[in-house]
């Protein structure tokens, strides 16, 4: 759980692991009602649906156990958007080729996730932690080049 560290911080280690044992236990059942069915779909419905239930769970713990306050209106956005998301792919699939519209209906959730949802300070973060990784990965590169002795050719 992506939380799990702040509830060992305040004295609580066991929550993350009584959230982890639920939502495995939730795939477990999940998966021995879904994959017979759907195969490789119902397993990934089942691990799907039981890390929402270990977040939902989490959220609410949250505020009562750390006494913070959590935007509720915000996750029940971005989670309507991503329930909205995935209507319009199930149904979009049956008309046109599913990764053409997994791939549109990605790039057009993404769009709305960096313009609607990410604060200023959010989205300076990202870029930040990009570009620290671009020259990474670009000074990698450059040093293989040199390495291996490749004259004339430029990254």
């Amino acid at each position: 759980m992506p939380v799990g560290l702040s509830f060992a911080g305040v004295g609580r280690p066991d929550i993350p692991l009584k959230l982890s044992a639920i939502s495995a236990g939730a795939n477990v059942g999940l998966n021995i009602l879904l994959i017979p069915p759907f195969g490789i779909l119902g397993a990934a419905i089942a691990t799907t649906t039981s890390l929402l239930l270990g977040v939902i769970i989490s959220l609410a713990l949250f505020p009562k156990i750390l006494k913070v306050r959590v935007d509720i209106k915000w996750y029940a956005q971005i989670m309507g958007s991503a329930g909205i998301a995935i209507g319009l792919f199930l149904a979009g699939r049956e008309f046109i080729h599913p990764y053409i519209v997994g791939g549109v209906i990605l790039c057009i959730y993404a769009a709305l996730v960096w313009g609607v949802f990410l604060a200023g300070e959010d989205r300076t973060i990202i870029k930040s932690l990009a570009n620290m990784f671009t020259r990474r990965i670009w000074g990698y590169l450059v040093s293989i080049r040199n390495r291996i002795g490749i004259a004339g050719v430029t990254l």
